[in-house]
């Protein structure tokens, strides 16, 4: 007669720490592929979102104002010039996306002398019907963690909080609401943690097309 027997407790554990460590192998790459794909989806619209706004100072002679009550339009005083330099990305007044692939809002800041309804003055003239200048720059400002510079004296700015909304002390720079960004690669070391991504204005091209278009010309 054949004895039967089945696993013992020591086989089972072995089979159970096994079947672990293949579905841990297996579902880390997937975590991976995930992520890459909510990054390359938000990278999408980041630049959608800027050339939409190199449109809409083209169309309206100004860049748009932050939203800073929650309904997606920008918001601005009766004397033309935005509440706040930060806030929200105005998604309805853009008619673009109104969050990043994980659903969250957009942080966005702009530069007053780009997006106040005065006209713009500068290179010894009025520019009637647009708010700022060739001589014009911006006020915000790009770092690497580490302090380095990455870009310097932007109209305006956009970033996505990324997987993570949980600030570290790097990704507190692009949520303290002041005009100095920070933009770096992906890190998930204790205490560096970084998934924002970061777009922008730079003056130098919204000017040019500005120029090309007829709206700007040289002194």
């Amino acid at each position: 007669m054949i004895e039967q027997r089945g696993f013992s407790m020591v086989e089972m554990a072995m089979v159970l720490v096994i079947f672990s460590l293949l579905m841990g192998g297996m579902l880390m790459p997937m975590a991976a592929q995930y992520r890459n794909k909510r990054v390359a989806e938000t990278q999408g619209k980041l630049n959608a979102i800027v050339e939409t706004l190199y449109g809409f100072a083209l169309g309206r002679g100004r860049l748009p104002c932050p939203d800073i009550d929650g309904d997606g339009q920008e918001d601005r005083s009766a004397s033309g010039r935005c509440r706040r330099a930060s806030g929200d990305l105005p998604w309805v007044t853009l008619s673009v996306d109104a969050g990043d692939a994980w659903g969250r809002p957009w942080i966005y800041r702009v530069t007053g002398a780009f997006a106040d309804a005065a006209d713009g003055t500068g290179c010894g003239k009025t520019v009637a019907g647009v708010s700022f200048s060739l001589c014009s720059q911006g006020d915000i400002q790009v770092k690497d963690s580490a302090g380095g510079l990455v870009a310097d004296k932007l109209p305006a700015i956009v970033v996505s909080q990324g997987e993570n909304p949980s600030a570290s002390r790097v990704e507190r720079e692009n949520r303290d609401g002041d005009r100095v960004f920070v933009k770096d690669v992906y890190s998930d070391v204790p205490g560096k943690e970084f998934d924002d991504q970061v777009a922008w204005v730079t003056s130098a091209a919204l000017k040019n097309r500005m120029v090309v278009a007829g709206v700007l010309s040289a002194p």
